[in-house]
Parts: structure tokens; C-alpha cells; sequence
């Protein structure tokens, strides 16, 4: 027998004891500005001072009113982050699918980027303990997305609408819910299996109560029915009371009680009649508000119910508690029974004996579901009752925000096209990349040839047949060697412009900056040299001589910087850190180069496939190296001498506002557009590569919360609380206390034990003048800059401390409000006109 549990029923009936969940009409629901100013802007400002000859109790409650004030010493500070893409941040009961550096990539399911939330995350998944008064066990919370496969993706979803989303798969579990008791909940068997000693308790399922209002056991199956609601409260029989939900006035009236078994009642709602409810019971009135009956209790004179509006009944049935296995069981939310839903109760028993070790609930999406930034999931389930209460969501915030670079094919005509980037110095280049004009499939324009690959390993000896780049020639130079994790290689697009023998000098032209005359010393054709000085490197370059197959005065250079040709490509870098491998490039006579100079081949294959990756080292993970990549393939078209482009890599889809336009992003983040015109010219695409890596962003999140944004730049900036803490010297004695009114102060304990409430309260003859006994003041002198607690007594002034410690729960009006200590449970607070 849970002799606890039946005092507490009694004094509800005898007492008349309510219970709100929301706000009843006519009372006071200002709060004073209480901790301020004892806290003011997240920074304790005051002293507390304790007696020196006051009761142990008084030092007891300074000490639970110096830790609500430390709670309340807290402050929101704004913390950039350089280099980094800007983050949204959500402010409320909110934790990310974020662990250190690990974001959630695209493509990159949520859970393997964090798998389980605990109530180190969310308030909502708080610890605490459950009493059944045959035990006490602590009580532990999780949510888990281990087994789940929902990820970031950039796709269409079943509206056709592109975009970025957080998707969760058909018949892919969406979540687990795992409630453990750590000791075991313990209670008797009765009559029928029934397990009273679990019935009428409270238990707090992902931030919301429940009341258990049946618990049985028949041979290894448990059944468990609870209750939930905005508003749990009593009302005796004919009595009215009025509560606001969201807004919304509901007048709710205990129609009539019956003490007839079963014992049941009928409420009236807003003048809608329910049904005649039993203890367990549930009614739906009109639209919008249901309503249920936890409890009745009734004597020869009178009854009460104790009910929820805005009721949610949870049903839950394991039909073999003892196998801790997951099985498609009963789950049932409002009365529907939750499809796609497991469910393990694990328990062990004796004959008259039931133990409850956890509860463990997940739920399989039975669709695809795309989130779109902003959304919760939530919303778009056909089942939201499964996710069991409606205080949490899995939120998805969209993607990160970061700068740009862009990297264009832009097309001439049908026959060209021409490639622009940003450099690691932010330098802009425009050139031309392949033509197919007049038949000829080549790299540069159908005048002049883009060389990016050293044709030959060895030391030129500035003969004709070493040279490569002729008049006029587009070429690419880089200040290192360049691979696939070479990021900050600067690499620049030149030209040779021009040769003045006379001079011994030759024009350059860096396309993004100025022309660069250089001197070289010999004889062209027979050793001559010099050193082209780009962006810091040094580029050996030899001078051809005429009269052979190379055109005149054609040249060999050192593309690479690296001393000598040794058969190098160099690769496009972007600012951002984007490698661009603009594919193969051969030259005729390879590696001998004889007959007459080393010409680039003009024979491409049909398919030229441009490359874009990014490095390893820019990923939150190593193990992602190799796993985005961009590729353009570019097609000669022989009928007409045409050329196109499709963007094969990654997979595009068409754009729902114009069938022009396909898009899509590889797993950094790297967005591309392919516009396909309808008539005959060639295709285009523009791309737009992240400064940092541009993940998704998404959050568990219970109650009421807000989403900021990230700022659209390389780097960005989180908001954090900040606990602010209070120094030593918080508490001092009465005999220590700085002068009355130099400083914000809070006294605990009336004048017969502190000499500074004395000297507040005009050091009465009498000391106890003014109090009474079970009663004790909480009051505000304005002028002294002081507040007092105090009581008749220790126990009373104890009281009140508990009062101001949780001054959330009370309403503290006006300067002064008196305090009711019948016992340390059994508190009132009445204001003090």
C-alpha cells in the first residue's frame, strides 16, 4: 500500500488542492522584477546577509537563494568564428546533429554525425526520479538516431520543387526513444494484474507529464495507459473555472460527479457536453480540445475530478515484457494506434511483484519525407502522434551560409566556350578553354592554343623542338606544384604577346592584371633564356628560333615553377581552395617532340571531362577525401562543328521554377546550375563554390524556440549563454555587513537574529514585533536598496527562502508579500495589499 500516495488523494479532497497548467482568469499574472537588481544584465550585484546567531536553517536558506541567483547570473554572448561558414543558431531548448568540428554533410546521415541526445542536450530530456513508494529510481532520457538514415540532401522532392532538404526515407526508422529506470520501478501486483503502485504517478515523457492512470500485468504482456495535457486541475462537483490554452478561453464545468462504481463524471467545456467519462477516459468536443479524466474521488457529502483539457492519451502494450526485444507492439496516441511503431518494456516479476526497467519506442517513416529549411519534421508526417507529444521536432535550419566563388562556362556561339574562376588571390580570369569552330577541337580558340601541361621531362636546350607555346598562346602558370590537396597554390593565365629581338625582350599578359616585359639573354634557337616572375615564383623560359615547323620565336616554359619540364599539368585553384583538372592535353611527337617543335594535338577525343574536387584537408572529416566531385563534360559535335556541355557529376535535377535551368550540389556544398537553352545554342553552367564547407544544419528542439541565421560569409557566429560566476564573498554575517544602503542586499532572518533586518526594520523593541507565528514576509525596501526574508520562526523564515528561491512559481506582487508555512511542503504566498 502507497500510504503517501492516499494522504496526498484525501488531503486533495478534503483541501480542494488545484493543480494549473495554465492561466486561470482573474488572477494576478504580472510578475515583479525579481533577481533584479540583485542581477541585472546576467552579473550578480549584492550581498546576502545571514546572522550571526541565526539558526543553521537561515544558512540553509541563503544557500538555495545564492544558487537560484548564480542560475539566473547568465548572459548571451556572440562568439565569431573566422574561416568558417556562418551557422544559424536556435535559441530556446535546442541541441544540433553537431559533434566538435563534425558537421552533417551532404548526403551524410544525421546520426552518424551525433547519435544520441541526453539531458546534457535538452532541457526536455531532463533526469529525475520516480517514486512509486514501493521504490525510488532514478529516471534517464535519450533520444537516439543511430539507425536512422535521414540526411541533407540536394534533390527534387515529390512536388518537383529542387532544393535542399532534410529527408527521411521510406520504412527508415526516424528516431528512438529510450526511457531508462536505472534501479528498477517497482510495484505490488493486485487483483487482476493491476499495478497500483505505479497508477496515479507522474512521469515526464520528452519534456511533457504524464499521469499513469492504468498499469496492468497479465502472464508477460504490460499494458500501460497515461494521460497528458496543457492543463491538469480539480474541480469539485458544479464548480467552474476558466483556463486560456494558446490564447483561447475554455470555461470547463464539473457538470456532475457519480460515486456510483465505477465512479464517473461529466464535464461541460465552453457549454459542450461530454460524455460520462471514467478514470482513464478521454472526449473530443468539436475541433479543437479534448479532454480527460484522470482521477475521482468522492465521499457521502461530495466529489472531485481531477481532469486534463487539451488531453493526450498514451497507450502502450508489449506482449512479451521479459525478451528486451523491439517488436511491432500496440501503441496507441488519442486513441489511434500509431502505425510502423516498436516498442520493448522490459520488466522482470514474481508473483506479486512487478519491476520496470525501461521503455524503449521508434517509428518508421512510411514515406519519403523532405524537410525544407525552416520546417520540422513534424509537420509533414501523416502520423504526427507518433512522435508521442507535441513538445518536440526534429528542426532542419537549412544549409550553412558562405561565401562564393564562381566558376562559369560561358559559351561563344555554338562552337566555344570560355572559362572563368577566381583565383587564390581573388584575381578574375576569362579565357578561352575549347573550340570546335571550323572543325578544329582544341583547347584555346580557333587562332591560338591553352597550354596547362609540360609536354616532356628534361632540360630544354632552347632548340625548336623544345618549344610549346607559340604567339599569341594562352598558357597557365602556378607558383608550386599543384595536385588533387593543393589548395593554396596561386595559379595565373598568361599570354605571349610578343618577342623583340632587338631588345631581347618578350611580352607577357597576365589576362587578370598587366603586360610583363621581360629580358632574356642568348640566342634564340640556341640557348637563349629568361625568367618570367609571377605572383612570386620564378618561370624559366627558353626562346625558339625561326625558320622551322614551330612558329617563330615559340617558347618553352617552366609551368610549374619548379626549375625545369618535367611533364607537369598544372591545375586550376580557386579562391575557396576549388581544384579545377581541365583534363588531358597531348602533344605530337609526345616526349621527343621532334619535327619541328612540340605542337599541342588538335585531335580531342569526342568527350573533354573538366574535374573539380576539393581537398581533403577542407572537410570536417578525413574520410570524405575523394567523395565530391564536379565534372563538366564538354562534347564535339562534328555535324555543324558544334560543341556542348552536361554536367554530369552530381546529379542534376530540373528546377521547378524553369525547365532551362538544372541543378545540384556535390557533398561540400558546391552548387551548379546547367542552363539548356531551347534553341541551338550550347549549353552553359555556372558554378558556385564555397569559401568553407557548406553543411547542413539541424537540431532536436523542444518548447518554443527561434532560428537565426548565419551570415553569407567565409566566416560566421554562434550565440552561447555564458554563466557569470558569482564571486566569493557572496554571504557575510550580519557583523560583516557593509553599511544599509551602500549596497544591494538581501537579508535572510528577522530582527531577533540580524542585526542588519533590525536596523532595516527600525530596530523594533520588541523583535518580533510584526510577525506571526507560521507566517513570514518577503519584502522590498526601495530605499535601502534591500530586501527582507524573514519569519516568526527558522521554519517560517526557511519557507519563505524556498519562496524566492523558486520566485518563478509564485507570484511576487508590489513590495511586499506574506508567506504561509504551514509546513516546508505546504507553502502560500498572498500578496499584501
Amino acid at each position: 500500500m502507497n500510504i503517501r500516495k492516499t494522504v496526498k488523494k484525501i488531503a486533495a479532497l478534503v483541501a480542494g488542492t488545484t493543480m494549473l497548467g495554465a492561466t486561470i482568469m482573474g488572477a494576478a499574472a504580472d510578475l515583479s522584477d525579481y533577481p533584479a537588481p540583485f542581477v541585472t544584465n546576467g552579473v550578480f550585484d549584492g550581498k546576502i546577509v545571514v546572522g550571526a546567531s541565526a539558526a543553521t536553517s537561515d544558512v540553509v536558506g541563503a544557500i538555495d537563494i545564492a544558487a537560484s541567483l548564480q542560475a539566473e547570473a547568465t548572459s548571451t554572448q556572440e562568439i565569431s568564428i573566422p574561416g568558417i561558414a556562418g551557422m544559424a543558431s536556435v535559441t530556446g531548448d535546442a541541441a544540433e546533429f553537431k559533434t566538435g568540428s563534425d558537421i552533417v554533410r551532404i548526403g551524410e546521415s544525421i546520426g552518424d554525425v551525433k547519435q544520441t541526445f541526453t539531458h546534457n542536450d535538452l532541457d526536455a530530456l531532463a533526469s529525475g526520479v520516480f517514486d512509486t513508494g514501493e521504490s525510488s529510481t532514478p529516471v534517464k532520457q535519450y533520444l537516439k538516431f543511430g539507425n536512422t538514415t535521414a540526411s541533407v540532401v540536394y534533390e527534387q522532392n515529390g512536388d518537383d520543387e529542387v532544393m535542399d532538404y532534410l529527408k527521411f526515407d521510406d520504412g527508415s526508422f526516424m528516431f528512438e526513444y529510450h526511457m531508462e529506470f536505472t534501479e528498477g520501478a517497482v510495484s505490488d501486483i493486485g487483483t487482476g494484474g493491476a499495478l497500483d503502485d505505479l497508477e496515479s504517478e507522474v512521469i515526464t515523457l520528452l519534456g511533457a507529464p504524464f499521469t499513469i492512470v492504468d498499469a496492468t500485468v497479465d502472464g508477460s504482456e504490460l499494458d500501460l495507459s497515461m494521460l497528458g495535457g496543457e492543463v491538469a486541475d480539480t474541480l469539485r462537483d458544479g464548480e467552474t473555472k476558466t483556463y486560456t490554452i494558446d490564447g483561447k478561453d475554455y470555461e470547463v464545468t464539473a457538470v456532475f460527479i457519480s460515486s456510483s462504481s465505477p465512479e464517473s463524471a461529466k464535464l461541460s467545456v465552453n457549454g459542450m457536453l461530454t460524455k460520462e467519462l471514467e478514470e482513464g477516459e478521454t472526449d473530443v468536443l468539436g475541433a479543437d480540445v479534448t479532454i480527460g479524466v484522470q482521477e475521482i474521488l468522492t465521499n457521502q457529502r461530495e466529489g472531485i475530478v481531477e481532469f486534463y483539457l487539451g488531453a493526450n492519451k498514451l497507450e502502450i502494450r508489449d506482449s512479451d515484457f521479459t525478451n528486451g526485444a523491439y517488436a511491432e507492439e500496440t501503441v496507441k496516441v488519442g486513441g489511434e494506434r500509431i502505425d510502423n511503431a516498436w516498442l520493448d518494456l522490459k520488466a522482470t516479476n514474481t508473483t506479486d511483484e512487478l519491476t520496470l526497467n525501461y521503455i524503449k519506442y521508434k517509428v518508421a517513416a512510411d514515406d519519403d519525407y523532405w524537410i525544407p529549411p525552416g520546417k520540422g519534421l513534424k509537420e509533414f508526417l501523416d502520423e504526427p502522434e507518433s512522435m508521442i507529444t507535441d513538445t518536440w521536432d526534429v528542426l532542419y535550419a537549412g544549409l550553412m551560409k558562405s561565401s562564393v566563388t564562381t566558376i562559369e562556362f560561358n559559351s561563344v556561339s555554338d562552337h566555344s566556350y570560355k572559362l572563368e574562376f577566381e583565383n587564390y588571390n581573388g584575381d578574375v580570369y576569362d579565357f578561352p578553354l575549347l573550340t570546335n569552330k571550323d572543325g578544329t577541337y582544341k583547347y584555346g580558340d580557333d587562332d591560338d592554343d591553352l597550354l596547362f601541361i609540360e609536354p616532356y621531362s628534361r632540360t630544354p636546350t632552347g632548340g625548336d623542338n623544345d618549344t610549346f607555346v607559340s604567339d599569341d598562346d594562352y598558357f597557365v602558370v602556378s607558383d608550386g606544384a599543384v595536385d588533387i590537396n593543393s589548395d593554396t597554390a596561386v595559379v595565373n593565365v598568361m599570354r605571349y604577346k610578343s618577342i623583340s629581338t632587338g631588345d631581347s625582350t618578350v611580352t607577357f599578359e597576365d589576362l587578370a592584371a598587366d603586360v610583363v616585359v621581360v629580358s632574356f639573354t642568348g640566342t634564340p634557337g640556341a640557348g637563349a633564356s629568361g625568367e618570367l616572375i609571377v605572383a612570386g615564383a620564378s618561370h624559366t623560359f627558353w626562346v625558339g628560333g625561326v625558320g622551322t615547323g614551330q612558329e617563330d620565336y615559340a617558347l618553352a616554359i617552366d609551368l610549374d615553377g619548379d626549375g625545369g619540364i618535367n611533364s607537369k599539368k598544372v591545375l586550376l585553384v580557386t579562391r575557396g581552395g576549388g581544384i579545377i583538372d581541365l583534363g588531358t592535353q597531348t602533344f605530337t611527337g609526345a616526349n621527343n617532340c621532334t619535327g619541328g617543335g612540340c605542337n599541342p594535338d588538335v585531335a580531342l577525343t569526342a568527350n573533354t571531362v573538366i574535374n573539380i574536387s576539393t581537398p581533403i584537408d577542407n572537410f570536417d572529416e578525413s574520410t570524405d577525401a575523394g567523395t565530391t566531385w564536379l565534372s563538366v563534360a564538354i562534347t564535339n559535335i562534328t555535324a555543324g562543328n558544334e560543341i556542348d556541355l552536361d554536367v554530369t557529376e552530381p546529379s542534376l535535377y530540373e528546377w521547378h521554377e524553369d525547365e532551362d535551368y538544372d541543378r545540384g550540389m556535390t557533398s561540400y556544398g558546391v552548387f551548379v546550375e546547367e542552363y539548356n537553352p531551347s534553341g541551338t545554342e550550347a549549353n552553359e553552367a555556372i558554378i558556385e563554390y564555397p569559401l568553407a564547407q557548406r553543411g547542413g544544419q539541424a537540431f532536436v528542439v523542444a518548447g518554443t524556440v527561434s532560428v537565426q541565421e548565419g551570415t553569407a560569409a567565409g566566416g560566421g557566429s554562434v550565440t552561447t549563454e555564458v554563466v557569470n560566476p558569482i564571486a566569493v564573498g557572496l554571504a557575510v554575517l550580519d557583523t560583516d555587513a557593509p553599511a544599509l544602503g551602500s549596497k544591494n542586499m538581501i537579508m535572510v532572518g528577522g530582527p531577533c537574529v540580524n542585526t542588519v533586518a533590525a536596523e532595516l526594520m527600525g530596530n523594533p523593541e520588541v523583535c518580533t514585533e510584526g510577525f506571526t507565528p507560521g507566517k513570514a514576509v518577503i519584502k522590498l525596501y526601495t530605499a535601502q536598496n534591500a530586501l527582507l526574508v524573514a519569519g516568526y520562526s527558522a521554519q517560517d523564515t526557511l519557507g519563505a527562502s524556498y519562496v524566492l528561491s523558486d520566485y518563478e512559481d509564485y507570484d511576487l506582487t508590489g513590495t511586499e508579500v506574506e508567506v504561509v508555512v504551514t509546513s516546508l511542503r505546504d507553502i502560500d504566498v498572498n500578496p499584501v495589499s
